[in-house]
């Protein structure tokens, strides 16, 4: 299959995954008709109809008795989105900007879907599960230094720290850190080595989605700061995380992992 990327609008995939009878992808939510009536969707689907029609991702035939038939290209993506065995779900936050990514596997096909724009979704197909390792480091776009220290702190904590980090209250900060236990010189190291504006990254994988049985799941967290790179892997119940500093070759080793979750189940 031919490398493909379609830029869409939440009621145009809707549209779509109406059009294909397919439930409705992860990365929608629990309620994506969310602020419609019937007969405001309604309008809304025609609407995006008339779209796609015109910018030729679907098809009438020539008497229009049958519904619109999307391109064979899109189709195959939708499908893979919406029948997904596994997915990687990426929440990126730098400062107040947060972004969600969901990388999906389907009979082999991995789809990149993300929303660049509120309400509209960019699905792109990648070559492989490599391509999909490489698009995690380039969004990370992490510069790590050895050595860093080693960090171990509650959930919770961190959280406070990285919001007063956003502020700018690094006094704040600081001693949001040593209410935890760590030592004075300790934490300083680590604000000195966070900098400014670090970017949080939470990674979700799941596998054996359609299997049946509850999938397979694992998580990490990484945060990346102006002079260091710390990873945690985070199974989303834990109190406290340890934060690695990593380095770069370590770094595409850890990611190559989550996307090999990407794999089928043996």
């Amino acid at each position: 299959m031919e490398d493909h990327s379609f830029q869409l609008s939440h009621e145009e995939l809707l549209l779509l995954l109406g059009l294909l009878g397919l439930p409705t992808p992860l990365a929608l939510g629990p309620r994506p008709t969310e602020g419609y009536d019937q007969i405001g969707l309604g309008i809304a689907l025609a609407v995006a109809t008339g779209s796609l029609l015109a910018r030729e991702l679907v098809q009438l035939d020539t008497e229009a008795l049958y519904p619109p038939e999307p391109v064979r290209a899109l189709a195959e993506l939708t499908r893979s989105v919406a029948l997904a065995d596994s997915c990687l779900v990426l929440v990126e936050r730098r400062a107040n900007e947060r972004q969600v990514a969901h990388l999906t596997s389907c009979e082999g096909l991995v789809v990149l879907h993300t929303s660049p724009l509120p309400r509209t979704h960019r699905l792109r197909l990648l070559g492989s599960h490599a391509e999909a390792t490489a698009w995690l480091v380039a969004t990370l776009d992490a510069h790590p230094e050895q050595p860093r220290p080693v960090v171990t702190v509650a959930v919770d904590v961190l959280a406070t720290t990285l919001d007063a980090i956003d502020r700018g209250d690094v006094a704040i900060a600081h001693r949001s850190l040593m209410t935890s236990g760590l030592e004075s010189d300790l934490a300083s190291q680590f604000l000195y080595a966070v900098g400014p504006q670090p970017a949080r990254f939470a990674f979700g994988a799941m596998r054996g989605m359609t299997t049946g049985l509850p999938p397979q799941v694992c998580g990490a967290v990484a945060l990346v700061g102006t002079s260091g790179t710390w990873w945690s892997p985070s199974d989303g119940s834990s109190t406290t995380l340890t934060l690695h500093p990593i380095d770069g070759t370590r770094l595409r080793s850890e990611l190559a992992t989550m996307t090999a979750w990407l794999q089928p189940v043996a």
